[in-house]
Order: structure tokens, then C-alpha cells, then sequence
């Protein structure tokens, strides 16, 4: 308040633009507007932002460009503002807090900027932009304040003026000797004005003048590299004079002759030139040429340098600087970056240079002589700093090498001497000696006292900069066999890497515009995995929920092949490493392992980061145009990228160790027919797996329904026959199907009266990418995902194929398909159409999807028959639908011809193809067909010939196709392009599938399905394919740069801790799944070490898995298609079972003594009493009870009479054929029977839900005053739901809406409940006549009822209802959380229901009425 008080006395002199944009309305009796003469007059801006002075400024500007213009088309903006100024700002901001402008939010700097952009872009035509190579700097000065300020700092913060030697020697300090204020001193202290300070600031006075402003229009350097050779022994390098009276002779130098025409052609005001070395005046420069570099500055011509005009204007600079003079020539010249001009003049001790030098003797020298001066070499010499440059060089002793020295006599006092030496030696001192100072000298090798031997005349004939060494490489030994190949044109030598595994391939060349010496190695996949210290790897001792917090370390992938030595070995002294790995994301994580294997051992210059020396290179395909135009566009490798896959990894091994441990220390020894070493889990593996067992199960629980036809055949009038479709296609009652055919028969003629032809098309195939390439691989060829990307991969390194891990499904505009089609000319399979096609011209195919990352898979080259076997099929594969995508759409007309019989319609179709278009190649793609019919016209009559009935029924689906399991993974995120084969390959070889070779189906084992059974029993979310998905669009945003690394993995790695400590306390629940399907282990069996079936001790008691015979032969198991066989427990004589029990469409029940059995299969190793419908051994128990005690059955099982599910024809002991009929005679509904009891449930996990069910969550848990601790949300992640912390019990959370892929629903409350099988037993007859809803049972509104898609459906007629598959709609309410009513004996009691579902009824709060357990259930 004081303050404000105080500047109402003076207010504060600023223009109309401050006072509008920093006071606002806040702060208008705080200002004194100036007048539009004096703007200047502003505190705040000093008139800089006056539109007068702006234009001014502007007009200035554009006539400078028009006498110094420049070709760019943009410039970036730069203002100097007086000090004064600056300090002015933040004194305002800070003494006034209640002005309210724009400025409050935005910087002064921005609007500073933005005030004369627009009129500088008018005055000088160019584009404002924040990147351009053209820099405007307008500087304006005002020094009216400069002393008080200064002294008004200086008071403030007297630290800040101290007077040093540094800031005296940087000129920091005015005439007096006291340190000036310049910009840097400035910024230190703005910071620490606060208000308190910013009170005192004589603010209020303005500026007496207006600011005077000048301009700077700066280019970029440009840098332009080459050789050149002088021939004048009176021509220096640079201009200079041995005497100082002497005047210089202008352009009379190399650097003038030089830099001249590139000057004038470039417009520079300034140019530098520097050379590798330099030669005395009277040396001429010969052969190849000296290296040398021009520094351009401020051209003003550069558009000439564009890429595409670039070789043209290089190539007049050489002509024009050659034609200039006769005694300087250049060539190879090039435009290089500011770092590589920058290493010409650095290394000196590793250049090398050649002379030829013409020698005198005062003394005859002969032959013999100069040959025992040559005998020692390589030659080492100590020059102390010669006379004649201790001006411009200090006084050193110099150790220096002569590598090679050859002498030949001209005469007895005449010699040559062709030496090769280290840069730096002083030639003419190593000839004569220099009075002693070079030591040993040529004069001391050939005997002669000092100065009895000089040069007559000297000539440089090379100068060779020491190779840059090179190291490259990558992914896989073959390919880099093809790059070196490829990039040395054939001229690579080849030795073996010390680890004898990967070979090295050596060659010379050119690297960024210097020599360089290129090695080409490669990885054999990745480096570094990812592991637990050797302390955590021990199952016994450590828990497996420690591995969520246990370290990580990265450990060498293969020992034996000691990649990391073999790479730090071949990475020693090298200067630059180029990695030429896949470019996936997996390829971007082997980058950065070879960076750590090799940084160590590479050259470091001082004060350079070490990933400046590390580049990337990106290519698609292994041709020579695809490798050598990588080489020259090289990038750098993404960190991004490789720390998404670090994450990815590290999560994968947490998650999938802690549950594979957990899964198989728990099932070890326990149950006799467990056919896996380790029953493991994955994240992908297993919602892999879960699309195989959920179609597994929808056939098990496949109940067929009967329909018919009617099959009709007409006479044309020209006496041709023609069957007709009927429109109704099928009813499901056969008394109408009797009727229809009545009314067709007793018509007998059908009128034609509608004819209609429609030409229809068939579009070419999208462009190839790996999905497809495995889909139709495993479809066509054959061969699983896995054997079709070792494949694609091996032609891919030959170079036939371009890069074969790809999402992107369309070309690129600038991909060269005439190319890439002409190479398939010559072929005598497909070459006859390749060449019709470029003939009749390419037709690009429409659709596909750009993904972002590499082209579609194309043939790269013609195999000439190289290739045999899969191989060749898949090549063959890759080239037919390349043509295919440029050819033609496949052209057909369909002619439908309708008619009326009866007041029945029924229709015929014909098919005429009129062109085949792509499907002449694409055999596979199914080329259309001529499809006759008889010639016909609207009105004509057709005779009936024949009508009947035909029963038949729906069948169910097949099992997964790896062509189908590949495209539900693509769509639900599973996996990436690179890594689906791998999970299918997993679950094959965990015996979780079992694959038909024919037909490519996978189907689900006894394991398997236990498995997917009982993770939904416990924590559906460990199966369903979105936790995965959610997650790895977690890690795309990590690679792209969005979310942090740490975040995401700390994040995910506590969800799948609390989802392992929820699934490990209701491990029981899951147990009793394996309990109903394998044989429990004896304890003579447990502590046995000897395998019944091979006899081989395996030294560990009741191990889970014999490694000897590679089966759990603990008595067998054998899986069938659709379900389990169960063999070899001894039954009892009893008449309803025999040895084991058979059954198809559910895995059988293990049974003991003590309660009879209804409505399911025979149970293994028990007595039982005669069951009806029960024969000899193997078969299903029929609904008699025998005496048994049942665990719990999971769903499809399939029971004798009285199973609500049918028997399976042809199996022993069930009816053959196909099921009766329904109609009359068949025993009504509503028969139930006792399947089985369920073990107690255990509550739920904490489900990830999406936000609209995070609310209601909520609420629920504000009503019942519950609140789990919450998880904390990382910013860019999608977030988590509520986690329940506690164990057991957790508290109660309310079920999300069923999803609708979602097949088994978990109990709706975290309390004990009773599950109910589906539609168990209501009827003696093996197969029901109509759908029944479910009894309506008094409950509360809270809580859920789930019924599954197949037997009941939410009713779109009215909220509330429910509608089963053909019965009507009746009023559902949701079931509610109560325990069952306990009765008289304790015994649980049960309504007459309908059991046509998984109905989980939870059983929390008594005193309600539910679903009750009979006395049976006992």
C-alpha cells in the first residue's frame, strides 16, 4: 500500500502501447500517458514501440537489404535492448503488482518481438521463422541512465562489480577502472530485485532522447573443402614478407588465388582459409594436393549451394579458380559441416606427408653411402625449434618419425631423397642437421661433418591425413558381409573376429569428406538381456514377490560368444561408429548396448560428447542404391526408443518370473498328468493363449439347433435344369417347411419376373506388410509364424527382399515401382506379366496404412532360381503380390434371376469374368469364375422338377487358425510385428496348444485350457488383451518422447505387483481347477524319484516334469480335440464305470467316495453304482447316483442322460449319429440335477477400469464409507484403477459392466459365494426343445446378476429385463450380495432354477433370500 500510495504521487510516464498493454485497467491512476511527439518519453519501452519509430526502423532495414541483398526467403529476428531498458522491466513488474495487461502473462521480450515483425516482413519481403540461416540483429542504444543504474546496482549488489584480472582482460571495465554494465551482469541480478528493492528505483524519470538503432544481417558460415597443388617456388600460402619494409604484392598467395572466385561467386565479406600444414614459399606443392578448408561468412548467395545445384556450382568454383593463375590448381572440392572443417587442422601427429628432395654434397658421395643411410627404418629423430620460425614458435625439443627413406644418386655431389615423414618435421633441418639440433640428421647417416650437405630444391608430393578408423556395425554376420559388400563395391578383405563366431570386413574410403579406414562387424541379435542378481535366481530361498523390488542388472546374452570383449576389442583407437542395426525398436535398443560395449575404447577428443561420434544409419532394404544412400543421409539413434523396450523388458521379467515361479514351486509334485516343466504366465503369452481356449470353449458349449430347407430344381425352356435358392433360406419348425413345400409342389411352375446384371470389381491386394506376410504364409504355405519370419529375415540379409518387419501397408509416393517391377522381368514364372504391366502402365494401388516406419515388404531382386524350398515359396509369395498390387481389378458381371413358385421366391445367379486383372498372378486370392445358367427373359415359365425337404444344423465354430490368432493379436495390441510369432511359438512349446499341420489350427491342451480357466477364476484381467494394450501404448508415448521412463515402469510394475499378492491369496481358487482336472500325487509318489514310465531317477521327489522322457508319465495324460481323456486310475467294479473315464467337451472329474453324482462324466478311481445310460469302459456316467464326491467341473463337461449337454457321436458309450429330433415325445424342461460343488470363491482384484466405472466405484465406496488407499496417477499414463492393498479380505468393490469380450464373470462382492454351472440337467432327453429363462428370485438393487451372451441378453425393449436366446422377455433384477440360508442340519438348501449360466451369488449379508444349495450338495 505504501508503495502504491507513493507512485500516485509521481506517476509513471509510459506511451499509449505500455500503458494499454502492462497497466490495463488496474493501473490507470498510477500512469501519466506521454504524448504522441514525445514517445519517446516511456519508461518503460523508450519509444522502441512507437509505430513511428517502428516504421523508421522498418524503412532503415529495407534499404540496407536493397544495397546488400540476399537470396533467402526467411530470416530469424534478434533485438539488443539498452540495459537501462531491460532493468526497467523487471522494476516495473515487481513496484507495480496490480497492473493488469497483457504483460502480466506474457514476456516483454515476446511482444518486443512481435511489434515489428509484421513491418519488417513487409519492408523486406522475407518469412519471420525461428530457423533459417539468415539472422537480423537490430541493436538500439540509449545511455541516459547508464551511471545512475549502474551506481543503483552497484549499491544493491557490490559483489557483482568486484574488479578482477579476468573481467579486466575481457574488457569488462570502463577508463576508470571500474567494472561496466553489460548484459551478462545484468541477468545476474534481475532475479534477486524484489519489491522491496524495486520501491527505491527512481522509475518515474523518462528518457530525454530517443534510442538510436543500428543493424547486423548475418548468414551462416559456409564451409568448402578440397586440395590444391602450387607450382611457383615464389608463391607463399598466406601474404607476407620476410622483411617488414617490403609491401605485399594483393592476391599474391594461395589462399588469395583461392578464396577469391569463391568470394565473389558467393558474395562473402569475410574469408578464411586454413590448410593441413604449410609449405616454405620456395616448396612447391605437388601430386594429389595439400587438404585445405575456406571459412565463408556472412554469403549472400547460397541458394546455388541447394542440393540439387550443388555439384554444378562446386564444379564452376574449381573451373574459375584453375583458369585464374597458373600456378595454383585445386580439386575435390566439397561442402562440409562446421565439425568435420573443423578436424582438418586437429591430429597432427597422425598425418603423413611424402617429399622429394634435390640434395647437395660439398664432399663426392657414392652409391654405397646413400644405401647405408637407408638401412634404419622407420627413423626415429628429436628437432629442437629451427632458427629461422623461433619468431612464431617456441622453443621445444620434438620427437618426430620418418617412415620411409629411399636416396638415389644423380652425381658424385648431387643426390635425391624420397621421404615419407610424420606432419610437423622440419625437412631442410633433418637434411643439413642444423648445426646440431636435429639429431640424428641425414648428414650424420651418411658421414659428413654439419653443413657439408643442403637442399637445392624441395617439392611436397602428398599429404595424407591419417585415415578416420571407422567401426560399423550390424544386426547379423550376413548382413554385414552385404554392406561391406556393397559399400566398398566389391573391394573388402574378410578376417575373423576373435570371438570366431562374427567375421570383420575391411576396406578404404571416404567418410564425411575425409579418408577413412572402414571395419564391418556385426551382433548376433541382442548384446545385453536383462536378469536378477544370482541371489534372486534361487526359487527356494526367495519369494517371488520380492522380484518386484529385487534389482536389475544387465548380463552378457551369451557367454561363449563374448560379444562385449569381441566388439570393445574391435572398437579400440576408432574414431566414429556408424550402427547399422534393424531399424525396429528392438534394433534401436542394440544400438545403445553397442554403444555401452564400445564407448570405453573408442577415441575421445577433449570436451566432445561421445554420442557426436555415434551415428545411425536407416535403411529398408539391402540393395546397393538402399545402402549407400543411408550412408550418406546418417541420423543418430532415438534414446526414446531403446528406453521403451528397456521398460518392456524389465516388466516382462518381473511380471512373467513372479508368476512362473509362484504357478510352478506351487504345482510341483503335485498332480500326476502336469505335462510342463513350468507352468509359466506372460503378459502377452497368456491373452495369447486366451484367444485359443475361448474358442476352445465356445465349441464345447456349442449347442447345435436343427433347421430345414427346401431344395428346388427347374427345367428352362430349353430344356436345361437350374437349382433354385429359396429367399426364406431356412425356418426352424418343420410342419412350415412341410406347408411351403406343399404350396411349391401343387404350383409346379415358377414365372421368371425379375432379371438383373451388375458388373461388380475386385480391388488388388493393399501393399505387403508382416501381419499379412505371416497370415497368408501360415494360410497358403503352410508354416508358422516363426518359420515364415526366419525365412523372410534370411532373404532379407541375401538382399531379395526389402525389410520384412513393417505395419505400413500402402507405398510411398516417392517409391520406385517401375524399378522394383522391371527386375521382374526375366523371371519365366511371373516375367510375362511383369512385363504387361509396365506396358499397359502401373496402377497404384488405392487404401493401406502409413504407419511411420519402414515401406511395404517388396522383392528386391530376381532370385534366377537360387532359391529352393520354403525359401523359394515365400519369395514366390512376396513377388506375386507385389505384381498383384499394381496390376488391374479383377472384372466380373453376376446376373440374378428371380421368381415366384408358389407365392415362394427363389433366385439363380450366372457369373461372366471379363477380366481377370490381379488375380492372373494371385492364383490364391481366388480368381472369379464363369458360372453358367440357362438363357432366360422376364415372364418365361419354368417347370418344377424336383422339391424336398432337408433337415440339418447349425455346427459349431473351428478351432483358431494361426492366420486368425494373428489378426485378434494385431487388433488387440498384443505384441508387436516383430514379436507375435514369438508368443504363438511360446505357447506351442509350453504344450498350451497343440497345432494340426494341415489345417494350421491350434488347439488348445488339458493345460492350456486349466490354465485360462483359472486365471479367470481369480483375476480375469491377467488374460484380457486391453491390460496389454493399455500398456504398450504407455511405451509408444515413451518412445515418442511424451511420458518419462521411470514413470511408466514404476507404475506398471506396482499394478502387477498388487494384482500378484490378490492373485496369490486366492491361489486356492485356483488349485481347485487343476484339482477337478489332474490326478492328485500320492505321498509314496511324492517322495518316489524314479519316473514310472522311463525308469530314470530324476534325483528331485515329485518333480513336476521328466526330463529324461519329456512327459508327466505319472500315469498319462492324452488330450483330445475338444477335451480330456482321463486314463489309467483304477475304477471300481461298479457297473456305471470302468478304468478312467472318457469324455469330449470338457475335461473329466476327479472323484472320491461319499456322494452320488448326477448329470456328469464318470469319475476316475471310484466306486460307483450302476449309472443309466452308462456302458463299458471310458463311458460317461448316466444320471443314476453313484456314490462319489465331486470337486468342481468346469465349464462344457458334458454329461450322460440328464446333461443339459449332448453326447458326443461316435464316442464309446454314447449314442452314434446325430442327435433326435426335437418334438413330441422328448421329456419336458425343468429336470435338474446336481453337478457339482463349488468351492468357496474368494473376492475380486482390483480391476483397471475405465474412467465412467472409476466413478462409480466411487460412489459405491462413498455409500458404503469405503476407501481403499488410492494409487498414485503419473501425469501422461491412463489411469490405474482403485487398488485394494489389503489381503484378505480386500475391501468389497462393485463389478464393472461385463465387456463385451469379456466370457467369465467374477463374483460381484469380495465374500464368499457359490458358483452355478450352465444350464445343468434339466431333462432326461440329451437335447433340450426350447431356451427357458432363469427363475426370478427376490433380491436387493445393489450388486449384479451376469449372464453370458450366450444364453441371456439385456433386453433393448425396456431397462431391467432380460431376453434369453428364444424365450420371452420377463423382469430381472440384480442379484444381491447375501449368504445362502443355512437349514435345519446345517445343510444349504436351493430353489428350483434354471442353471444355464456362471452365475457367481455372492453370499455376504444374511437375513435375504438367493440362490440355496440342496441337501445334494452335501
Amino acid at each position: 500500500m505504501a508503495t502504491e500510495q507513493m507512485t500516485s504521487a509521481a506517476p509513471l510516464p509510459l506511451c499509449s502501447v505500455c500503458a494499454r498493454q502492462s497497466a490495463g485497467e488496474g493501473g490507470k491512476d498510477s500512469i501519466r500517458v506521454a504524448a504522441e511527439e514525445a514517445s519517446f518519453e516511456c519508461a518503460l519501452c523508450f519509444g522502441i514501440l512507437h509505430p513511428s519509430f517502428i516504421d523508421e526502423v522498418s524503412k532503415a532495414a529495407e534499404a540496407h537489404l536493397a544495397s546488400c541483398p540476399y537470396d533467402a526467403t526467411s530470416f530469424i529476428l534478434a533485438l539488443n535492448l539498452p540495459t537501462s531498458q531491460t532493468l526497467r522491466e523487471q522494476i516495473i513488474k515487481k513496484r507495480f503488482p496490480s497492473f493488469n495487461g497483457i504483460l502480466a502473462d506474457i514476456p516483454f521480450k515476446v511482444r518486443n518481438i512481435n511489434a515489428y515483425l509484421n513491418k519488417l516482413q513487409q519492408a523486406s519481403g522475407l518469412r519471420p521463422t525461428l530457423m533459417s540461416d539468415l539472422q537480423l540483429t537490430i541493436t538500439f542504444e540509449n545511455d541516459d541512465f547508464l551511471e545512475t543504474d549502474t551506481e543503483f546496482l552497484r549499491r544493491a549488489f557490490p559483489h557483482e562489480f568486484r574488479s578482477g584480472k579476468k573481467r579486466r582482460q575481457n574488457g569488462e571495465e570502463n577508463g576508470n577502472g571500474e567494472p561496466e554494465l553489460t548484459k551478462n551482469r545484468l541477468q545476474n541480478m534481475l532475479g534477486r530485485v524484489d519489491e522491496k528493492l524495486a520501491s527505491t528505483f527512481p522509475v518515474e524519470k523518462a528518457p530525454s532522447r530517443p534510442c538510436k538503432f543500428s543493424f547486423a544481417f548475418e548468414r551462416d558460415p559456409v564451409y568448402i573443402a578440397g586440395r590444391y597443388c602450387k607450382y611457383s617456388r615464389s608463391l607463399p600460402q598466406s601474404p607476407w614478407s620476410a622483411e617488414e619494409d617490403t609491401p605485399l604484392i594483393p592476391g599474391h598467395s594461395v589462399s588469395e588465388k583461392v578464396t577469391g572466385p569463391m568470394a565473389k561467386l558467393l558474395g562473402s565479406t569475410e574469408t578464411r582459409f586454413v590448410a593441413s600444414g604449410r609449405e616454405d614459399i620456395d616448396v612447391r606443392m605437388l601430386g594429389e594436393g595439400r587438404p585445405f578448408v575456406v571459412h565463408l561468412i556472412n554469403c549472400r548467395n547460397t541458394q546455388t549451394l541447394r542440393p540439387d545445384r550443388r555439384v554444378e556450382t562446386l564444379s564452376a568454383l574449381r573451373e574459375a579458380i584453375n583458369k585464374s593463375s597458373v600456378d595454383v590448381a585445386v580439386s575435390e572440392l566439397a561442402l562440409l559441416s562446421r565439425e568435420v572443417a573443423e578436424q582438418l587442422s586437429m591430429g597432427q601427429e597422425d598425418k603423413k606427408k611424402l617429399y622429394t628432395a634435390y640434395c647437395y654434397s660439398t664432399l663426392p658421395i657414392d652409391n654405397a653411402v646413400l644405401k647405408a643411410a637407408t638401412r634404419t627404418q622407420p627413423l626415429e629423430i628429436i628437432q629442437k625449434t629451427p632458427v629461422r620460425v623461433m619468431k612464431r614458435r617456441a622453443l621445444l625439443d620434438r620427437p618426430r618419425s620418418i617412415y620411409t627413406l629411399e636416396t638415389m644418386p644423380v652425381d658424385e655431389h648431387h643426390f635425391l631423397v624420397r621421404m615419407e615423414t610424420q606432419a610437423g618435421t622440419y625437412i631442410k633441418e633433418f637434411v643439413h642437421g642444423d648445426f646440431g639440433r636435429t639429431r640424428p640428421s641425414l648428414a650424420d647417416l651418411i658421414g659428413c661433418e654439419k653443413g657439408e650437405v643442403d637442399i637445392v630444391e624441395l617439392d611436397v608430393e602428398r599429404v595424407d591425413l591419417m585415415p578416420v578408423t571407422v567401426l560399423m556395425v550390424a544386426e547379423k554376420p550376413m548382413l554385414a558381409d552385404s554392406i561391406a559388400r556393397l559399400l566398398s563395391d566389391g573391394r573388402c578383405s574378410k578376417r575373423k573376429g576373435m570371438n570366431k563366431i562374427c567375421s570383420v570386413s575391411e576396406y578404404n574410403g571416404d567418410f564425411m569428406g575425409q579418408p577413412a579406414f572402414f571395419k564391418v562387424t556385426s551382433t548376433c541379435g541382442h548384446v545385453m538381456g536383462v536378469d536378477f542378481p544370482e541371489e534372486f535366481n534361487n526359487w527356494h530361498r526367495v519369494q517371488p514377490v520380492e522380484l518386484y523390488n529385487a534389482p536389475i542388472e544387465k548380463v552378457e546374452c551369451s557367454k561363449e560368444m563374448k560379444m562385449n570383449r569381441y566388439l570393445a576389442s574391435e572398437a579400440k583407437g576408432v574414431d566414429y561408429l556408424v550402427l547399422w542395426l534393424d531399424c525396429d525398436k528392438e534394433g534401436e535398443n542394440i544400438c545403445f548396448e553397442v554403444i555401452d560395449a564400445v564407448h570405453g575404447k573408442m577415441k575421445k577428443p577433449r570436451n566432445v560428447d561421445i554420442m557426436s561420434l555415434v551415428y545411425r544409419a536407416h535403411f529398408s532394404a539391402i540393395t546397393e542404391y538402399d545402402i549407400k544412400a543411408a550412408m550418406r543421409n546418417l541420423g543418430r539413434p532415438d534414446q526414446n526408443v531403446s528406453l521403451s523396450v528397456d521398460a518392456r523388458r524389465e516388466l516382462d521379467l518381473r511380471v512373467g518370473c513372479s508368476f512362473t515361479r509362484f504357478q510352478s514351486m506351487f504345482f510341483k509334485g503335485k498332480y500326476a498328468e502336469l505335462d510342463a516343466s513350468t507352468v509359466s504366465y506372460g503378459p502377452c503369452q497368456t491373452p495369447t493363449l486366451a484367444f485359443c481356449v475361448n474358442r476352445h470353449d465356445e465349441i464345447v458349449n456349442f449347442r447345435p439347433e436343427p433347421y430345414w430347407v427346401i431344395q428346388t430344381e427347374f427345367e428352362a425352356r430349353d430344356g436345361s435344369s437350374v437349382k433354385g435358392d429359396w429367399a426364406r433360406q431356412r425356418v426352424h419348425d418343420p410342419a412350415d417347411a412341410q406347408m411351403y413345400l406343399n404350396r411349391i409342389r401343387q404350383a409346379g411352375v415358377a414365372a421368371v419376373f425379375d432379371i438383373n446384371t451388375k458388373r461388380s470389381d475386385r480391388y488388388p491386394p493393399h501393399a505387403l506388410n508382416t501381419v499379412k506376410l505371416m497370415r497368408a504364409a501360415s494360410t497358403q504355405l503352410g508354416l508358422s509364424p516363426a518359420t515364415t519370419m526366419h525365412i523372410a529375415e534370411s532373404l532379407y540379409t541375401q538382399g531379395y527382399i526389402s525389410y520384412p518387419r513393417t505395419e505400413t501397408s500402402t507405398y510411398p509416393t516417392n517409391f520406385d515401382l517401375r524399378g522394383t517391377l522391371s527386375r521382374q522381368t526375366n523371371d519365366r514364372r511371373w516375367g510375362d506379366i511383369a512385363s504387361r504391366v509396365m506396358q499397359e502402365g502401373i496402377n497404384r494401388p488405392r487404401g493401406g496404412a502409413d504407419k511411420g516406419d519402414h515401406p511395404p515388404i517388396t522383392p528386391m531382386r530376381s532370385d534366377g532360381g537360387a532359391l529352393h524350398g520354403d525359401n523359394a515359396r515365400v519369395y514366390e509369395y512376396v513377388v506375386r503380390h507385389f505384381i498383384a498390387t499394381l496390376m488391374r481389378n479383377c472384372v466380373y458381371e453376376v446376373t440374378t434371376v428371380k421368381m415366384n413358385c408358389g407365392e415362394e421366391e427363389f433366385s439363380f445367379q450366372g457369373k461372366q469374368l471379363i477380366d481377370p486383372g490381379f488375380t492372373l498372378i494371385l492364383s490364391a486370392s481366388g480368381a472369379e469364375k464363369d458360372v453358367w445358367m440357362p438363357r432366360v427373359e422376364r415372364g418365361d415359365q419354368m417347370r418344377l422338377k424336383s422339391a424336398e425337404v432337408v433337415d440339418r444344423q447349425t455346427i459349431p465354430p473351428s478351432y483358431l487358425t494361426e492366420s486368425e490368432l494373428i489378426s485378434m493379436m494385431e487388433q488387440h495390441g498384443i505384441g508387436t510385428d516383430a514379436s507375435i510369432p514369438v508368443h504363438i511359438n511360446t505357447i506351442c512349446q509350453r504344450n498350451y496348444v497343440t497345432v494340426e499341420t494341415t489345417s494350421r489350427r491350434l488347439i488348445p491342451t488339458q493345460l492350456g485350457v486349466c490354465l485360462i480357466h483359472g486365471y479367470h477364476a481369480v483375476d480375469p484381467e491377467l488374460v484380457l488383451p486391453t491390460i496389454r494394450a493399455d500398456l504398450e501404448r504407455q511405451l509408444d508415448m515413451i518412445a515418442s518422447g511424451q511420458a518419462d521412463f521411470m514413470t511408466v515402469k514404476n507404475h506398471a510394475v506396482d499394478l502387477f505387483r498388487r494384482k500378484f499378492l490378490y492373485f496369490k491369496d486366492n491361489m486356492p481358487r485356483f488349485d481347485a481347477l487343476f484339482a477337478a482336472t489332474f490326478r492328485t500325487v500320492s505321498v509314496e509318489e511324492r517322495q518316489s524319484t524314479v519316473c514310472p514310465k522311463c525308469r530314470v531317477n530324476s534325483k528331485t521327489p515329485g518333480h513336476i516334469h521328466c526330463q529324461q522322457c519329456k512327459d508327466a508319465s505319472k500315469r498319462g495324460a492324452d488330450i483330445r480335440s475338444a477335451g480330456v481323456v482321463t486314463r489309467g486310475s483304477r475304477g471300481g467294479r461298479g457297473r456305471g464305470t470302468a478304468r478312467g473315464a472318457s469324455t469330449r467337451g470338457g475335461p473329466s472329474l476327479r472323484a472320491t467316495r461319499g456322494a452320488r453324482l448326477r448329470g456328469a462324466v464318470a469319475t476316475r478311481g471310484t466306486r460307483s453304482t450302476r449309472g443309466r445310460g452308462s456302458t463299458a469302459r471310458g463311458a460317461s456316467s448316466g444320471g443314476g447316483g453313484g456314490e462319489s464326491n465331486a470337486n468342481l467341473m468346469p465349464l462344457g463337461t458334458p454329461g450322460g442322460r440328464g446333461s443339459s449337454l449332448p453326447p458326443i457321436r461316435g464316442a464309446r458309450g454314447s449314442p452314434a449319429g446325430p442327435p433326435p429330433p426335437r418334438g413330441r415325445g422328448m421329456p419336458p424342461r425343468g429336470g435338474g440335477s446336481n453337478a457339482f460343488v463349488a468351492p468357496p470363491p474368494l473376492p475380486m482384484p482390483p480391476p483397471i477400469r475405465p474412467p465412467v466405472q472409476q466413478q462409480q466405484q466411487q460412489r459405491y465406496q462413498q455409500q458404503s464409507n469405503m476407501s481403499p488407499p488410492p494409487l498414485p496417477m503419473p501425469p501422461p499414463i491412463r489411469p490405474p484403477a482403485q487398488q485394494q492393498q489389503s489381503r484378505m479380505p480386500p475391501p468389497p468393490l462393485p463389478m464393472p459392466p461385463p465387456l463385451p469380450h469379456q466370457r467369465y464373470h467374477p463374483p460381484s462382492a469380495p465374500s464368499t459365494s457359490t458358483s452355478i454351472p450352465p444350464q445343468a440337467a434339466r431333462h432326461s432327453a440329451p437335447w433340450p426343445t426350447e431356451a427357458s429363462p432363469p427363475k426370478r428370485v427376490k433380491q436387493e438393487p445393489q450388486g449384479s446378476l451376469h449372464w453370458p451372451p450366450n444364453y441371456a441378453q439385456p433386453s433393448a425393449a425396456a431397462p431391467g429385463t432380460w431376453q434369453p436366446n428364444d424365450g420371452p422377455s420377463q423382469t430381472w433384477q440384480p442379484s444381491a450380495h447375501q449368504p445362502p440360508r443355512p437349514t435345519h442340519n446345517g445343510a444349504m438348501k436351493r430353489e428350483e432354477i434354471d442353471f444355464t449360466a456362471d452365475v457367481e451369488v455372492s453370499t455376504a449379508q444374511p437375513k435375504r433370500e438367493s440362490w440355496i444349495p440342496s441337501d445334494e450338495f452335501s
